[in-house]
C-alpha cells in the first residue's frame, strides 16, 4: 500500500459536518485545511499523527489541528467505528458562524489523542448524537444549538484533557500555561494569516512584524507543528490552490501562477513539478478530476 500524502480542502458550504463512519479499513496519510475530531465508539486500530503512533480503541477522542499530517487502520477482525466531525478554519475566525468562539477550545497544548473513561464517554456519545441529529434536521436556532453542542463538548474534553495529564507534564504546563497558551494561539493566528493570504506577498519578516513574533520562533513553530519550513508551508498551500484553479477554472497557466502568489512563471512551475511530479499543464492533461 503505497504512502502517498493526500491533501484535502473543507469541501462544504456549511461551517461545520459531523458524519458517523461505520467499519472503517484505511485512510492513506493526508492534512486538511480544517480542524478534525473523531470518537472511537467500536473496533480497535491505529492512528499515525505528526509521525506519532497511537492505539485506538473504543473511548478514544482525537483532535486533529490543520495541515497536520496524520492517516488510520483498522484491525482487520475489529475494524474502527466512530463519529467525525469537521470544522472550517474560516468559521473558526467568523463571529458570524456557527463555530466561532472555538478558538480558544481548539489551540491549545493539551494532548491530541486521549482515552475517555466509561463516564466521559457516555457524556461524548450523547453530544455527538445531538450534534448529528442537529445537522440532519432543521429546527428553529439550529446554528446555535451547534454552537452550544460544540462549546459544550471542547470543554468537558479540555477538562478531562487538563485532569489527566501525566504529573510531569502537568507541572511543565501549569508553570507555563500562560506563556504556552498565548504563543500557542499566537501560531495558529499565523496559520490563519497563510492560510487567508497565501496570494499576497509573505515572508517571515513581514509575519514577525505583524504578530511581534522573532523569525527564529516562527519558524521553528513550522517545524514542530508541521516537520516543515515556512517556505515549503507556503508553497504547498498555494500549488494546492493552483490545482483547484487548473481543474476548475479557464484561467491559463500563467493567470493561475500569479493569482496563487507566485511572482514568476518560472518559479511556479519549478516549485509545482517539486510538488505534484509533473508540470502544471501535463497535470491538467493526465486528469482533470484528479483531486489535489
Amino acid at each position: 500500500m503505497t504512502n502517498q500524502l493526500v491533501d484535502l480542502k473543507f469541501s462544504s458550504s456549511s461551517s461545520f459536518i459531523i458524519n458517523r463512519r461505520v467499519h472503517l479499513d484505511y485512510f492513506l496519510p493526508h492534512k486538511h485545511d480544517f480542524v478534525e475530531f473523531y470518537y472511537v465508539y467500536q473496533g480497535t486500530g491505529s492512528e499515525t499523527l505528526n509521525g506519532k503512533e497511537y492505539i485506538l480503541k473504543s473511548g478514544t477522542f482525537c483532535i486533529v489541528l490543520p495541515y497536520q499530517v496524520h492517516q488510520l487502520s483498522s484491525d482487520e477482525s475489529n475494524p474502527v467505528s466512530l463519529i467525525n466531525g469537521e470544522i472550517s478554519l474560516d468559521s473558526i475566525y467568523d463571529t458570524d458562524s456557527a463555530t466561532s468562539d472555538l478558538y480558544e477550545l481548539l489551540f491549545t497544548n493539551l494532548p491530541s489523542l486521549i482515552y475517555l473513561n466509561k463516564k466521559i464517554s457516555l457524556i461524548i456519545e450523547d453530544i455527538l448524537n445531538q450534534l448529528l441529529q442537529e445537522q440532519t434536521n432543521f429546527y428553529i436556532s439550529k446554528n446555535k444549538m451547534i454552537k452550544a453542542k460544540l462549546i459544550e463538548l471542547f470543554i468537558i474534553i479540555n477538562r478531562f484533557r487538563y485532569n489527566n495529564l501525566d504529573s510531569s507534564l502537568e507541572k511543565n504546563i501549569n508553570s507555563k500555561a500562560s506563556i504556552n497558551n498565548n504563543s500557542n494561539q499566537l501560531i495558529w493566528e499565523i496559520i490563519y494569516y497563510v492560510h487567508s493570504h497565501y496570494q499576497d506577498n509573505i515572508t517571515l519578516e513581514k509575519l514577525s512584524n505583524l504578530f511581534h513574533l522573532s523569525k527564529p520562533y516562527i519558524s521553528s513553530q513550522f517545524k514542530k507543528q508541521f516537520g516543515q519550513n515556512f517556505i515549503s508551508f507556503l508553497n504547498e498551500i498555494r500549488i494546492k490552490n493552483a490545482c483547484m484553479l487548473i481543474l476548475s477554472t479557464n484561467l491559463s497557466i500563467t493567470e493561475i501562477a500569479f493569482t496563487s502568489g507566485f511572482k514568476s512563471y518560472c518559479s511556479f512551475t519549478r516549485t509545482f513539478h517539486q510538488i505534484k511530479g509533473m508540470s502544471p499543464s501535463k497535470f491538467k492533461q493526465a486528469n482533470l478530476s484528479l483531486k489535489c
